[in-house]
């Protein structure tokens, strides 16, 4: 057994050496998936742990045989014996985390809606029919000074939202003149359509915003493009104008990831916007391209999905990601190696969203309700917080999930009342993936200590 990843601290101390017990009958913890390497092994990646070991062939017989014979194993939480709940202890590890987190008040990270308006008229919008709303220089200016009085002297992350963020650019260069006014250090990344982001604008971004990345929705090759975005100008292709912007912006140092939107009737047509993308950025440096589909952030959408058609996207999105990954436009990125204590933002306690009106939020579905708290009241509504921390059921599905630790079922988030075998079967083969790329890593950083 060869260990490529070591478990990660707290739980190294937390759990240590696991006893054997001779009379116990064992089996893989619910928690490791497995995949072989190229004929000289077996990889088992725990994800409660975040630990790697690599199995020769002859101890991977072994453990489908008899187990027990493998004490090593045993001892690094990867076999435990058949009565074990897991889960249980996977939620005890988690507990245990949160409380050795540091309490601090601070928070440090701050989503901003410039705008609820935006140019785009997206047929898919989950902010479709809620009312538009600008926000002022005044909230701008107030948005800054509760920033500066609730960030514990550390750097912050603004993350520019909409609407579209830059239907309303002004408060963003106000917000940052005045932070640097106030001493408080920043960086930023923004989800934006890019249409208004030209020459100009990329100068205030990396200038004035510091903005480090980008998020760009495209949905289809250009003329699908251009019949979904439905943009509110008449002056040419915007699908040019975006793919354009982008490289300015690329060209600036900006990293920019591109989301494809993936429905039953575009699918066939992103695999033909890929082909355009290989072209487009032949050197691949600051891009990286992933596939989404459209149910997975409209739940009214969703409900409406048989089995059947969520099955076909799921196929044809595994197709597209193998022509992304092998184009390299899609990044494969690193194994977990730190503790997650929380879903997202709405969960955080050091994460807010700041509406164009200057009310306080915790997720960007709830514009209009659920409010945790104002920019000109210095406290946040603690039940309001506990609200949006609280979590939902488990489901039947969490008995045999791979990915359990790694999960979280917030109440207030509808889509994670949903869960299906399709996203299952997808988060496991990206762990794989990882697997194979750290493993590659492992054995690069052997072979150049050895020489």
């Amino acid at each position: 057994m060869e260990t490529i990843l070591p478990i990660i601290t707290p739980y190294d101390s937390l759990l240590g050496p696991q006893k054997v017990k001779v009379e116990a009958d064992y089996r893989l913890m619910q928690f490791v998936v497995s995949q072989t390497t190229d004929g000289d092994g077996l990889l088992l990646f725990n994800t409660l742990t975040k630990s790697m070991i690599r199995l020769s062939m002859q101890e991977a017989v072994l453990l489908k045989s008899c187990p027990q014979k493998l004490p090593a194993l045993i001892e690094e939480w990867f076999l435990v014996p058949q009565q074990h709940d897991d889960r249980l202890l996977s939620r005890q590890m988690r507990a245990v985390g949160r409380m050795l987190k540091s309490a601090s008040t601070a928070i440090r990270s701050y989503t901003i809606f410039t705008t609820s308006d935006c140019n785009a008229r997206c047929f898919y919008c989950f902010e479709k029919g809620q009312k538009r709303t600008q926000m002022s220089a005044d909230v701008a200016l107030r948005t800054a000074d509760y920033i500066a009085s609730h960030c514990g002297d550390k750097k912050v992350e603004l993350a520019w939202f909409g609407g579209e963020p830059l239907y309303n650019k002004k408060v963003i260069n106000i917000i940052c003149h005045r932070l640097k006014e106030l001493g408080v250090d920043y960086c930023s990344t923004m989800t934006s359509n890019a249409y208004l982001m030209d020459a100009d604008t990329v100068r205030e971004a990396t200038e004035v915003w510091k903005l480090e990345g980008i998020q760009v929705t495209l949905d289809g090759t250009e003329e699908v493009y251009n019949r979904v975005k439905a943009y509110i100008y008449n002056d040419g292709s915007a699908y040019r104008k975006v793919i354009n912007n982008i490289h300015l912006m690329l060209e600036a140092g900006i990293s920019v990831k591109i989301r494809l939107n993936v429905d039953r009737h575009n699918a066939d047509n992103l695999m033909a916007l890929a082909d355009e993308l290989d072209k487009e950025f032949p050197n691949k440096k600051g891009i990286n391209v992933y596939s989404s589909p459209i149910f997975g952030e409209c739940v009214k959408n969703a409900a409406i999905y048989s089995d059947e058609s969520r099955h076909e996207i799921y196929e044809k999105r595994q197709l597209l990601q193998q022509k992304l990954r092998k184009s390299r436009l899609a990044k494969t990125e690193r194994l977990k190696r730190w503790l997650q204590l929380n879903q997202c933002m709405a969960d955080s306690s050091d994460s807010i969203s700041i509406l164009p009106n200057g009310q306080i939020g915790k997720c960007e579905h709830f514009l209009e309700s659920n409010f945790v708290g104002h920019i000109d009241s210095p406290e946040l509504d603690k039940e309001a917080l506990d609200d949006f921390r609280r979590s939902f059921d488990e489901l039947p599905e969490c008995a045999t999930c791979a990915t359990y630790p790694e999960c979280f079922r917030l109440d207030k988030c509808e889509p994670a009342h949903l869960c299906s075998q399709e996203s299952r079967q997808e988060n496991e083969e990206k762990i794989r993936e990882q697997m194979v790329r750290e493993y590659k890593h492992y054995l690069k950083a052997k072979e150049k200590h050895e020489v």
